[in-house]
């Protein structure tokens, strides 16, 4: 039997076989052929102990189990590896602190969000790209007015201001976010809209992933201005933001909102 390879290195299937792959509660079949690539997953409580995930030999066939989903892609001639490479999600996420809390005018603060990430699988020495899959289904949530509003994922974690209440683990980055308060006002957070389309991918130097930290600067009511802050020295960029963004975005309504829905 071959011994478990990491994550995100790219790892060989012979033909007529297949490799597992579990990272946290998603379990990810792939199955080779001469002709054939075949991608299945599922999710369940069977969290392996640390966060554990490997490459791990596997039956060809997948039996029946809640929730699988399979994909099937013919080629002429399959050619190893599979790669599977780390990524975020493809919506804003709205994270929300464990209790509102206030921010007073000319005051700033730091807090850290933690976001299921996105599987990508990726074939042959071209790496193209097969199927995306996310680690944890995030739950849908509305974030505006009822005509105005955007369609965003609920971050299963809050928003904290303490980062060593963050575990490392393998299928979630950290988002660092800085809120500056420039208005005459209190600003209070009770909900913060974040663009992690935009965000790239980093690993610090501990191994555990975060993104670009996001810098909000209020101007007045719910809104601000958002800007990239700089990454910490060390940290390596593993992937680029899914929508990068152009310069003079202006006010965006980031902070609260007045119409909740999934939450």
């Amino acid at each position: 039997m071959s011994q478990p390879s990491d994550l995100w290195s790219a790892t060989a299937v012979p033909l007529h076989e297949a490799r597992l792959w579990r990272l946290g509660p998603l379990h990810l079949h792939v199955s080779r052929l001469p002709w054939q690539w075949t991608f299945s997953w599922w999710r369940d409580g069977q969290w392996l102990s640390g966060d554990l995930h490997v490459a791990e030999p596997a039956a060809p066939q997948v039996d029946t189990v809640p929730g699988l989903e399979t994909r099937r892609f013919a080629f002429g001639e399959t050619a190893d590896p599979v790669s599977l490479t780390p990524a975020l999600g493809d919506r804003d996420f709205v994270a929300v602190p464990d209790q509102p809390f206030f921010v007073l005018p000319a005051e700033s603060i730091r807090a850290f969000v933690s976001v299921p990430l996105w599987v990508q699988v990726r074939v042959g020495q071209d790496a193209r790209l097969a199927a995306e899959v996310p680690v944890i289904r995030p739950q849908d949530t509305w974030f505006g007015s009822p005509t105005a509003g955007t369609l965003c994922y609920a971050s299963r974690t809050a928003m904290r201001l303490e980062l060593d209440l963050f575990s490392t683990l393998a299928h979630r980055a950290l988002v660092t976010v800085e809120v500056h308060n420039r208005s005459e006002t209190p600003l209070v957070i009770e909900r913060l809209k974040l663009p992690v389309p935009e965000l790239s991918l980093f690993r610090d130097a501990s191994g555990q992933l975060r993104t670009s930290v996001v810098r909000f600067t209020r101007q007045r009511d719910d809104e601000a201005t958002i800007e990239h802050a700089q990454v910490a020295a060390g940290w390596t960029r593993l992937a680029e933001p899914r929508t990068p963004t152009a310069g003079g975005r202006g006010l965006m309504q980031v902070f609260n909102a007045t119409f909740t829905r999934g939450l």
